[in-house]
């Protein structure tokens, strides 16, 4: 508890209290919602629903938007009074996240005071809790944006915030497939905020969409999205393969990559099942190569969220790796059941390497 009060120092001793308290609450099974009665939280804007959709109606509010060039641990949206908007940012959602970034996160409310914000665009945003900007979470958040734009009765502009592929300081290797990905699904109207630099941004007013891990439009690809970009990025391509292992580069963060990927992928060019990596694709041709594919032999991770490309009946190898193994296939359950897709995982060895003979076997029955 001594290291927790030192960690929540920046707090006023109210707000620590409850903070606390929210803590209890969610031991005894009773959510964390209580932390955002703390002063630092706004109380602005009503938090209303749209078919499966929670949002929070701030229109006409006086918005200030701190993106990932200032906020490395995500986005935060403040209300005119400085407060934090509780859905602006997914590890305000989670007591051992905002346990962690609370500091950070009061410095730069406290620091952007003294900065000048820009207009980036007129008129109301449609923005969505932002979780991490790694592929799955950017691909699932775009999905959901498109979506709503498509019953919402306002004309918004949608938010997105990801280094653009020109950002020669980060080099973000997928951003030209993000850019792709957002001109067909959010078309010229979207805004990414990034681009504004390490510059407070402002807003004049907008929707924010809930999106925590339990919402029921959580990695949900609605099929309409999905069939939009399929069509979009359809062309000529002659001799796609059947079957094929969408393999991963190096892996920046955690220990993701399994620890014999190389002999897996021999195994599979062996077999003739040709290895791809998704870094290395263009969006459209993966969008292209998948919806061709009877069976696909995939790693564990944001790459799986690329399944809702796969044709209904699809047949699923999954590799999954040590770092994952707190994961169930449950994330994934919203896309396995649109596309109908049949689906086996192989869980790595303690030594975080794939069994090869089970592997082989498996490969054997996707090919044939």
């Amino acid at each position: 508890m001594l290291e927790i009060d030192t960690r929540l120092s920046c707090l006023s001793e109210q707000d620590k209290l409850i903070f606390l308290e929210a803590l209890e609450d969610h031991k005894a099974g009773r959510g964390f919602s209580h932390a955002y009665t703390m002063s630092i939280f706004s109380k602005r804007g009503e938090v209303k629903e749209s078919g499966d959709y929670v949002y929070r109606d701030l229109a006409g509010e006086k918005l200030t938007y701190l993106n990932r060039a200032i906020c490395k641990a995500g986005p935060l949206i403040l209300d005119c009074e400085g407060k934090i908007i509780p859905e602006s940012n997914v590890m305000l959602g989670y007591h051992h996240l905002l346990i962690d970034h609370i500091g950070n996160f009061m410095r730069l409310v406290s620091d952007i005071q003294l900065k000048e914000s820009v207009a980036a665009f007129n008129g109301p945003g449609l923005a969505v809790q932002s979780w991490f900007v790694t592929y799955g979470h950017f691909h699932d958040e775009v999905y959901a944006l498109a979506d709503f734009l498509r019953d919402a009765e306002h004309d918004f502009t949608p938010i997105i915030d990801y280094p653009p592929s020109d950002n020669m300081h980060l080099n973000y290797q997928t951003s030209a497939n993000y850019e792709r990905l957002q001109d067909i699904a959010l078309g010229t109207r979207a805004c990414n905020l990034f681009e504004a630099g390490p510059v407070p941004v402002s807003l004049d007013g907008c929707y924010l969409i809930s999106h925590m891990i339990d919402a029921p439009t959580f990695h949900r690809f609605p099929e309409r999205i999905r069939n939009l970009l399929v069509l979009e990025t359809a062309g000529y391509q002659p001799n796609n393969p059947e079957i094929l292992f969408i393999s991963r580069e190096s892996a920046k963060h955690l220990p993701r990559n399994i620890a014999n990927q190389v002999d897996l992928e021999k195994t599979c060019i062996d077999l003739g099942i040709p290895v791809v990596y998704p870094e290395k694709l263009s969006f459209d041709r993966l969008v292209r190569r998948l919806n061709a594919a009877r069976a696909v032999i995939i790693t564990w991770g944001g790459a799986l969220t690329n399944l809702v490309y796969l044709a209904k009946g699809a047949g699923i190898l999954i590799l999954k790796s040590e770092s994952y193994r707190h994961e169930s296939l449950e994330l994934f359950n919203k896309i396995i059941k649109q596309r109908g897709l049949e689906v086996h995982v192989i869980d790595a060895n303690d030594d975080n390497t794939i069994d090869l003979q089970e592997f082989e076997e498996r490969a054997k029955m996707l090919r044939n």
